[in-house]
């Protein structure tokens, strides 16, 4: 009887070990899953008028590819809670939030439910018609 029950508390403790093996495993494809369709992909894809697929999973590799295409970090932000890379040649840039990068500049997982659009938007460097009417001496 004594080894009928080393033999299932044995098997018990194997059982566990495997299911709690595979639920990190499962944990960990969701969030492989999530990350691979993140929102912010296509939010900069469209502000950045990128005709393929978009991927980033750090800070660095968003800086890397906007400056691929012309846009130079820029290290006064107009807002403290964002970056901002300007194209000076396409007369605008892209404005993106801190938020969405954790405390290592790595992307947090966001589903879309979670994904707000105001967090990557444009903005236009080109100075408003009325200032260049202003600075007009006559």
């Amino acid at each position: 009887m004594i080894e009928d029950l080393k033999a299932t508390a044995s098997t018990l403790n194997n059982l566990v070990t495997f299911l709690t093996e595979e639920r990190l495993k499962g944990d960990q494809a969701i969030k492989d899953i999530l990350l691979s369709t993140h929102p912010a992909f296509a939010a900069i894809k469209k502000a950045a008028k990128i005709s393929y697929r978009v991927v980033f999973y750090t800070f660095d590799e968003l800086d890397a590819l906007l400056s691929a295409r012309s846009f130079k970090f820029d290290p006064n932000p107009s807002n403290a809670e964002s970056y901002e890379w300007d194209n000076e040649k396409a007369e605008n840039g892209i404005r993106v939030r801190k938020s969405i990068f954790d405390g290592d500049d790595r992307l947090k997982i966001l589903t879309p439910s979670e994904w707000d659009n105001e967090w990557v938007s444009t903005y236009n460097l080109r100075p408003s018609s009325e200032s260049k009417e202003s600075d007009i001496p006559f």
